[in-house]
């Protein structure tokens, strides 16, 4: 793209790969994911700029950068709620309460993995704040300089 190239959606190409397994693998994979995406969408943030590159910085902007930018949005939200639900009005407790739910239910996700009976809702809590805890440590990583030049996948 940035040398002036279309990318191109082939509707029939796919891809199969075998799953990860259980957390911490999937956990390791995101971390060096996020820290390698975010590396290069910082050596190549002129792709950001949307009157030389158009849809396609806004897709990156949007679609990547995003994303990765949830758990501090996570963050902010719970810390700002917290506050907003000391003055009592219900909207925010209620929100509150929503939010608290969630990680007690990712928690106890963790938990379930050393022999608690399955509930959906509950895997995907756990999955939703494990993938947000890489993609956190991911930008943790990125900031620190460190690179993945290459990995071990889990088999």
């Amino acid at each position: 793209v940035k040398r002036g190239y279309r990318g191109i959606l082939e509707e029939s190409a796919f891809c199969k790969e075998e799953a990860t397994g259980e957390g911490m693998g999937i956990f390791r994979r995101q971390v060096r994911i996020t820290t390698r995406t975010l590396r290069a969408i910082f050596n190549y943030k002129t792709l950001l700029n949307p009157f030389r590159h158009h849809l396609f910085s806004l897709k990156l902007f949007s679609h990547k950068l995003m994303k990765y930018m949830t758990p501090f949005w996570m963050i902010l939200t719970l810390t700002t709620n917290t506050f907003l639900a000391f003055t009592g009005d219900a909207l925010y407790i209620f929100l509150l309460m929503f939010q608290l739910i969630l990680y007690i239910s990712a928690f106890v996700g963790l938990v379930r993995k050393n022999g608690f009976g399955k509930s959906r809702l509950i895997e995907i809590c756990y999955s939703y704040v494990l993938v947000n805890i890489a993609y956190l440590w991911g930008w943790l990583k990125y900031l620190r300089g460190e690179t993945y030049t290459s990995w071990s996948p889990d088999r």
